[in-house]
């Protein structure tokens, strides 16, 4: 059976969540729809800022390609189960923006595909929403947009930013997937929608919420961005774990069968709160801890804007409800904001890196020595000035230090990195780059061993320089929503009540309130930070998010941590690395117990900054490899957790002894 208007907003409807980029496990859709806990709707999340620039150099490769590779084996795994259940009456609906630049391309795909399953496959109706590509009127000089748009950080003009672009994608928003539901859709493909505007889309749908219902559009917001990091897998070289279920979770050592984890179900009610769960026969777990991590995550401050609503995150309180059952409530809403971000990439030049290994005594000066030979080699002086100089980026890293009296020869070894970036191929041409590395080999340091991956990783390859734009609705065409089968359009104006730039809340930044004497805590204990505390840390353009909290609830508690959390605190843990920082905001969320940090540049690299262009070797703020075999978690999250600190001894009962 269709579902009817009198069944839609009668019941909670459950949402589950089944991807958090491209490249995510492909069972995801099959097993969360197979569980004891009926599915309405399902939504996935494929797109990022670095899988965008994937995209991107597909499409230029293959005209026929653009959009997300990963969703169709997916759908196709669970292909059988989804006919079966609509067969029985269960008209599961679909929500993804895994259409990415080409999204007509993968709903055609799709058509094909279902058709071949009859009769039953043939009544699934798909439609398809644009209105993000905006590359068009970018590089148009005529255009309004090209002179509107502004970096969302610093305020400057594309010109300034000085690269061509070759993708523009506004940050579009819910309403589109709206009107396909309400128009009969079964599956919508999305190119660059925001994160949580399936779930948020899927939820407004079932309720029939209004465009001005800012506090119920705030909740599917939440809702969506808890639920839109569904599932992280290991895929090509970075590191993704289940998020809202238990992995990427600093407890996780106390989860019972870490594998496999099941995917998060989020129970939207018609009365302002949500549930988040999960599939009771599948492992992971869902605690207050596992969603107040995932809240923290990637966000920007106080204020959650999007295209639709602006959600205030200090008045969300998260209170269990039952094993693997917590509630989110308190949500409040504003006005969106009267523009759109938008992520335009540009061919940002060449870049090549080349790996090595120190073994033993004096790590730092071996590192130290290997480059000083090479800078001279090309020209750099000690100071790194590359002033005259064809790189524009030429960096050496030390990664690791080696154990005191170490057991093993791995326990002495430290990585020893050289990364490079230059605007024109033939800089980073082999003979003008790799071969006059590598002729230093002999003559390096004791113990020098290059990683032999050099004959790949330094060769040229190209980079894209990231722009994270703002651009006034006014100057985008509306989003368009078509169906396959038909000839109807539909065409979605812009939101009439929104919040004017000069008018929008301002993310707050401010250190402790009503500050606590930290001596009247009595004695303290020396421990990692993390024995006591969660942290959960994030990338957004150059900047990287970070919300620690501790794990006990006591009032008491949080009065010492919130006081304790300071920006000095956080610049005094953050050691060498916060010389990387331009500046750092921090505010409180007193209902989860949470001090959040905004690290403004930490991720800035050549061509602009952000993950496509960082030279961090982190560069999602989460995780980052450092050679072929050796995948290493690198969170900023995680390092600060690594920190050790003196903490009251009245909090602490043992770290082994709680998740």
């Amino acid at each position: 059976m269709q579902f009817t208007s009198s069944e839609r907003g009668t019941r909670p409807i459950n949402i589950a969540g089944i991807s958090a980029c491209g490249g995510d496990r492909l069972d995801a859709l099959l097993k969360t729809i197979s569980g004891p806990i009926p599915i309405d709707a399902i939504c996935g999340d494929y797109l990022a800022e670095l899988n965008l620039a994937w995209l991107s150099k597909e499409l230029a490769d293959d005209p026929s390609k653009g959009y997300e590779q990963s969703f169709m084996p997916a759908f196709r795994l669970a292909a059988d189960k989804y006919i079966e259940l609509r067969k029985g009456g269960r008209d599961i609906k679909i929500a993804v923006n895994a259409g990415g630049l080409r999204p007509y391309a993968l709903a055609k795909q799709l058509r094909d595909f279902l058709d071949t399953f009859g009769e039953v496959g043939k009544s699934v109706k798909v439609a398809w929403v644009t209105g993000d590509n905006v590359l068009h009127q970018i590089k148009d000089p005529k255009s309004p947009a090209r002179t509107a748009i502004k970096h969302l950080s610093f305020g400057t003009s594309l010109e300034k930013w000085g690269y061509e672009p070759i993708t523009a994608n506004a940050y579009i928003g819910c309403f589109g997937i709206v009107q396909a539901l309400e128009r009969g859709a079964d599956i919508v493909i999305c190119g660059r929608c925001t994160d949580a505007s399936a779930a948020q889309a899927l939820s407004m749908w079932w309720h029939g919420w209004g465009e001005q219902e800012f506090d119920k559009l705030a909740l599917g917001l939440i809702t969506g961005h808890l639920i839109e990091c569904g599932t992280y897998v290991v895929f090509s070289i970075l590191h993704r774990t289940l998020t809202q279920t238990g992995g990427f979770f600093p407890g996780f050592k106390h989860i019972k069968n870490y594998y496999e984890l099941g995917f998060p179900i989020a129970e939207v009610h018609a009365n302002g709160t949500s549930v988040i769960t999960k599939q009771p026969d599948q492992n992971g777990i869902v605690t207050v801890d596992t969603v107040r991590c995932q809240m923290l995550y990637e966000i920007q401050g106080r204020y959650y804007y999007n295209p639709d609503v602006i959600a205030d995150l200090t008045t969300v309180k998260i209170t269990a409800e039952g094993p693997d059952r917590v509630r989110v409530a308190g949500v409040k809403g504003l006005p969106p904001p009267e523009s759109l971000k938008v992520s335009v990439l540009g061919h940002g030049g060449y870049t090549a890196e080349i790996n090595a290994f120190a073994v033993g005594l004096d790590i730092q000066e071996k590192a130290e020595s290997w480059a000083r030979m090479t800078r001279r080699r090309f020209g750099i002086p000690r100071n790194g000035d590359l002033t005259g100089t064809k790189f524009e980026t030429f960096v050496v890293q030390c990664l690791g230090v080696s154990e005191p009296n170490p057991h093993s020869q791995d326990a002495a070894t430290a990585h020893v990195r050289l990364f490079v970036q230059a605007r024109d191929y033939e800089t980073l041409a082999v003979e003008n780059f790799k071969d006059p590395v590598i002729e230093n080999l002999i003559q390096a340091y004791p113990g020098f061993t290059p990683s032999l991956e050099y004959h790949r990783t330094g060769l040229p390859k190209p980079f894209l320089a990231y722009f994270p734009g703002v651009l006034p609705r006014g100057v985008i065409e509306p989003v368009k929503v078509y169906f396959l089968d038909s000839d109807q359009v539909i065409s979605i104006p812009h939101p009439v009540f929104v919040i004017p730039i000069a008018q929008l809340p301002k993310q707050q930044n401010y250190e402790p309130t009503d500050p606590v004497d930290l001596k009247s805590f009595g004695e303290t204990v020396q421990i990692p930070l993390g024995y006591q505390v969660y942290a959960r840390s994030g990338d957004k353009g150059a900047n990287v998010n970070c919300g620690l909290f501790p794990r006990g609830d006591s009032q008491e508690e949080w009065d010492w941590f919130r006081t304790f959390m300071s920006t000095k605190k956080l610049i005094e843990l953050l050691g060498d690395d916060a010389k990387a920082v331009d500046r750092i905001e921090r505010v409180e969320f007193p209902e989860i117990h949470a001090v959040h940090f905004v690290l403004v540049g930490l991720l800035s690299g050549g061509g602009g900054g952000g993950v496509s262009s960082t030279t961090r070797p982190d560069a999602l703020g989460k995780v980052y490899l450092l050679s072929p075999t050796l995948l290493i978690s690198k969170g900023i999250g995680e390092y600060l957790r690594a920190k050790w600190v003196d903490y009251p001894k009245k909090f602490y009962d043992g770290h082994e002894n709680r998740i």
